[in-house]
């Protein structure tokens, strides 16, 4: 190897092949008290899967960029637009910039995710504009080998669309 070599980046398809190295998280519902600040989760090496869990009766946001988790993301193809806001269908509204995932905390067998087959280096949750109640996060998370730091950052304005 030469000395340039910086290790694995972040398409080296090897350290997606092997068990991921466990990452456990919790919050108390207290960090997810606003509906307008994101609690950011930031991994110690990419991840290769991810599964989250809701706590409360509440809704909960996560998205991979905190203007996507607060609905200030970027326009995505074929978005619908808010009517409401707008006025008019596919216009510059709330539901054309919402990029996150909704995880209902309802009932225990559906406040969980599927495990995610994603790989990232940070996460963000919100509690959902719809939820009054104090809403918590247990998340779990499969690592690889590859430093966060030779993964890109996930951004709309990088020409990943979808994510805000």
């Amino acid at each position: 190897m030469g000395q340039n070599y910086s290790g694995p980046g972040a398409g080296y398809a090897p350290a997606y092949q092997l068990s991921g190295v466990p990452f456990v998280t919790s919050s108390n519902g207290l960090e997810l008290d606003s509906t307008t600040v994101a609690t950011r989760i930031q991994f110690p090496s990419v991840t290769r899967w991810i599964q989250v869990s809701a706590h409360g009766s509440g809704e909960l946001n996560l998205g991979f960029t905190n203007n996507g988790v607060l609905g200030f993301g970027g326009s995505v193809s074929g978005s619908q637009g808010n009517v409401a806001a707008t006025g008019v269908a596919g216009g510059e509204g709330v539901g054309d910039h919402s990029n996150f995932l909704v995880i209902s905390g309802s009932s225990a067998a559906e406040n969980s995710t599927l495990r995610l087959e994603l790989r990232c280096k940070e996460l963000f949750f919100v509690k959902n504009a719809d939820s009054a109640h104090d809403m918590g996060f247990s998340l779990i998370a499969g690592l690889t080998g590859i430093p966060q730091n030779q993964f890109p950052t996930l951004t709309g304005s990088q020409g990943f669309l979808g994510v805000g």
